[in-house]
């Protein structure tokens, strides 16, 4: 629990810069819009002037001919006529080169981004996505999206449950000094705890990244973001990722995980490493927490802080973007056993280059996010003690 408000501590303190940055993108948005307006009633006035002196110079025609509403007349009115409506419609139609928000090919889909139904739109990209994130499922409800919101929210309690549980029967036996925050732990009830925790924090940060997608509908619409691809990736595509095995074709891939294999292989290679046999809920244990922690942690980093950030400080300074969202991955991994987290900075900026190289597609980062994550923490649970010397404790080697 205390990993748990550590992160949302980070998240807020965050999202005060780029809560003031957007409100600045809003005020120019709003006076860009006002100068338009400006810029299109001079326009007419000076049509509807012109129309006068045209009308005035041909005096000698006959009255039936100046009192008939001519074919542009006719266009204009229905030019304005159109204006009006689709005005009244709040940008229900999209801007040339813009997705609609309300229609899309995959707009049946439960976890499509786009708008189920008309409503007022919701410009935050910060407040709007922090909300779904503390409450999986919020966003989509609000959107209409009632399905992926069941999900989510479903997910979220499901994991919830499982956490208080577990820590209800923890705290109920007197002879448990444990942690409950012990990862590497080997105790069923305390591992419960963890994968209970991280589930609905999967949840939070897919519910979250679904709020933040359906919104960069709209702020696209208004020129924002141009750097993002119009279609983004649907949270479907985030949880089926870790089993691309396609990926283990590239070499940006390949590379980190024979690292990480290398280390294993290190480690295991020394005269103080006392080793035990894996059982079933080893695997699964590790095989939970890596894939919750692979999807969970991209989407919300990587899928939603990366983004918000290159925004805030431009396309062109997007190398200082990447390294602060590496730097909050980073501090929301702070630990008793790890009190200067490098290692998950550097992890979080190369997964950073990962989706800015692969057109923000979050895909491959999450491929090796997830399996780096199984490697570790399947070796580490092949160990008896704490007493290798090539051992890094848990919280710096997972990420």
């Amino acid at each position: 629990m205390v990993l748990f408000l550590r992160s949302i501590l980070f998240l807020g303190l965050f999202s005060f810069p780029t809560a003031f940055v957007e409100a600045q993108a809003s005020n120019q948005a709003g006076t860009e819009k006002s100068s338009e307006a400006v810029a299109k009633t001079t326009a007419e006035s000076s049509t509807k002037a012109n129309k006068g002196r045209v009308l005035n110079d041909g005096e000698d025609q006959e009255d039936s001919t100046s009192t008939e509403p001519t074919n542009a007349d006719q266009t204009t009115t229905q030019t304005d006529s159109t204006d009006e409506s689709a005005g009244q419609k709040e940008l229900l139609l999209p801007s040339v080169g813009a997705v609609d928000p309300y229609a899309s090919k995959d707009k049946d889909w439960i976890f499509s981004n786009t708008m189920k139904r008309a409503g007022k739109r919701r410009g935050s990209v910060v407040w709007f996505p922090l909300l779904s994130y503390v409450a999986p499922g919020a966003g989509q409800y609000m959107n209409g999206q009632i399905g992926a919101g069941l999900i989510y929210s479903g997910v979220a309690l499901a994991g919830l449950g499982t956490a208080v549980s577990a820590a209800v029967e923890i705290n109920n036996d007197p002879n448990r000094n444990q942690r409950l925050d012990a990862i590497d732990s080997f105790d069923p009830l305390v591992r419960r705890y963890v994968w209970g925790l991280k589930t609905y924090d999967l949840a939070g940060s897919l519910s979250l990244y679904h709020s933040f997608q359906t919104t960069l509908l709209f702020r696209k619409q208004q020129g924002d973001y141009a750097f993002l691809p119009q279609q983004a990736e649907t949270t479907d595509e985030l949880m089926l990722a870790p089993f691309e095995f396609s990926n283990l074709g590239r070499w940006s891939t390949i590379l980190p995980l024979v690292i990480g294999a290398g280390v294993v292989i290190g480690a295991g290679a020394t005269d103080n490493y006392d080793t035990r046999q894996l059982n079933s809920g080893d695997i699964a244990f590790a095989s939970g927490i890596s894939y919750n922690a692979g999807v969970g942690e991209e989407a919300l980093f990587r899928g939603w802080m990366f983004p918000l950030l290159t925004e805030a400080y431009g396309v062109e300074n997007v190398f200082w973007a990447n390294l602060t969202q590496a730097a909050i991955f980073g501090a929301a991994h702070l630990s008793e056993d790890n009190r200067l987290p490098v290692f998950q900075l550097a992890a979080g900026y190369y997964f950073g280059w990962l989706a800015k190289k692969n057109a923000w597609s979050l895909r491959e980062a999450i491929f090796v996010h997830t399996w780096w994550d199984v490697i570790v923490f399947t070796a580490s649970f092949t160990q008896k003690n704490r007493k290798a010397s090539i051992y890094v404790p848990l919280y710096q080697t997972q990420f």
